[in-house]
């Protein structure tokens, strides 16, 4: 490969402060909004170690990868990282061909230390996987550090199965997964002065675990409970969060025109998402008008049970396996989360039941459902729905199971992490009466944590009989305070996200 196409993406080999006139970077500092991922503390790169990082598109990815870069140049030669955008190549051939171009250049310059290798896009490649194995195999990669990015997991299985041994140990998981950022991320980014103020936001994870499991016991310890005068501040950035999610071109794009007085994210924020979309339906093989009327069915069942059979039948596609093949292309791309009903007398889900569908992000939620329906202002009519009770709740409901997901990840990483065997919906009847429900339940261990949400203020009995079925439970709510009913607990929804 020629060196040239090399130092082209790599400026700071001629000099190092070329790195804070990077696109990325300079958006980041001119930001109202700066965000460092959590993640980014998990990455160790002082060992040998092939990382992916999975995520959604348009969550970061690329920007936390300079911000990496820009944390090394202040430590180590500019020649010894490597940043390339691979998806300009052709085949893995070319992607074997441009490590060793570098790798030779190093040597032939005596370039001495660990050397750091950052491959954005590496899904674009086709069977990139094969590469990286021939790299290491040859001694290529020692001495090493390897982060290498992508939109889709579907690759991550391959990458486990076929780099056994070869992808070094790092403390966790080294397949690394990057979603928008949480609720919790949201208020300690926006508002620090909130996470100096509730000692809840700065508890380790192995704390707010601890947290979490009294309150299957309905017990509250007082670490709740002094977050209750925030309870304002964190139900405002809540309603915001809402509409904005965790992804931070649209938080970005809110700030600035609160700041000129006329808040609203504009049409292009959503329409950069929407191509996204479409171009992944593209790579995929899949029919645009395809895709948008089976995403379209997903909106208006949202949060409740549903069959590929019954979204065949509504959409008209025909094939039921045409859906089941959509819908597992959008969830390996971070856009859906499915979750399969929870069988009690076999303590496992049945996966050939009705599903609930959800988006992984209120913010790829409102841009889909703008998308799908055909709105000419995002925005307003993102507000609009907001207004609607029902809907409300579904949005709720959708961001307390993907909260859910990140929970288990916390509790058991893994690096073929699936939600799938440990996170359900349970629907049944107790003996011979009323049919009840619990919108997930996340197993851990012999441990069953169900969770409901009822995002209103007044909790009626009958809202608890699901989780009464379970012995005990957590009730996600809107009002202000903590409610312990037996082994039952009621916290308001901002606190519960606020532990995840």
């Amino acid at each position: 490969m020629d060196l040239q196409v090399l130092i082209e993406q790599n400026p700071w080999w001629v000099d190092p402060k070329r790195i804070d006139e990077d696109p990325q970077i300079k958006e980041f500092d001119n930001s109202p909004v700066r965000w460092v991922p959590r993640i980014k503390r998990y990455f160790h790169l002082d060992r040998d170690v092939i990382y992916t990082l999975r995520g959604p598109r348009q969550v970061g990815k690329t920007t936390l990868l300079k911000i990496i870069i820009r944390d090394l140049l202040k430590e180590v030669s500019p020649f010894r990282i490597l940043y390339f955008t691979v998806d300009m190549l052709s085949d893995n051939k070319e992607l074997v061909d441009l490590i060793t171009t570098y790798q030779e250049y190093l040597d032939g310059m005596g370039v001495d230390g660990r050397r750091y290798i950052l491959l954005d896009e590496i899904s674009s490649v086709e069977q990139w996987v094969k590469a990286i194995k021939y790299l290491a195999d040859t001694g290529r990669l020692k001495n090493s550090t390897l982060i290498l990015t992508g939109s889709h997991s579907l690759d991550i299985k391959e990458a486990s199965e076929r780099l056994p041994g070869r992808r070094g140990e790092g403390d966790g998981p080294v397949n690394k997964i990057m979603m928008p950022m949480k609720f919790s991320e949201y208020v300690e980014t926006l508002r620090p002065d909130i996470r100096r103020g509730v000692e809840l936001l700065r508890l380790s994870n192995e704390e707010k675990n601890e947290l979490i499991l009294k309150l299957l016991e309905g017990e509250v310890e007082g670490r709740l409970l002094s977050a209750l005068p925030y309870m304002g501040e964190l139900r405002g950035l809540f309603e915001r969060y809402l509409l904005t999610g965790g992804v931070i071109r649209p938080i970005v794009d809110l700030s600035r025109s609160e700041a000129a007085g006329e808040p609203r994210i504009r049409n292009e924020v959503y329409e950069i998402y929407v191509r996204t979309v479409i171009g992944d339906l593209a790579e995929w093989g899949f029919r645009e008008s395809v895709g948008k009327r089976i995403l379209k069915a997903v909106i208006r069942t949202m949060a409740t049970p549903v069959s590929h059979h019954a979204i065949a039948k509504e959409t008209e596609i025909g094939s039921h396996n045409t859906v089941m093949r959509y819908l597992e292309g959008f969830e390996s791309s971070f856009l859906l989360n499915l979750f399969y009903i929870y069988q009690m007398d076999r303590g496992m889900p049945n996966y050939r039941k009705a599903k609930k569908i959800y988006f992984s992000d209120p913010f790829i939620f409102h841009a889909i459902r703008g998308w799908a329906y055909g709105y000419s202002d995002y925005y307003s009519s993102s507000r609009k729905m907001m207004m609607d009770e029902e809907w409300r709740g579904r949005l709720v409901e959708m961001v307390a199971g993907g909260h859910l997901i990140r929970l288990l990840y916390r509790i058991r990483p893994s690096d073929v992490f699936t939600h799938h065997e440990n996170i359900f919906y349970w629907r049944g009847k107790r003996g011979g009466g009323r049919e009840s429900e619990v919108d997930f339940v996340l197993k851990h261990n012999s441990t069953l944590i169900p969770v409901e949400v009822k995002y209103r203020k007044n909790i009626r009995s009958e809202d608890l009989r699901g989780l009464k079925r379970f012995g005990g439970g957590i009730l996600l709510t809107h009002e202000g305070d903590i409610k312990v009913y037996g082994k039952i607990t009621a916290i308001p929804v901002e606190l519960f996200l606020s532990l995840i």
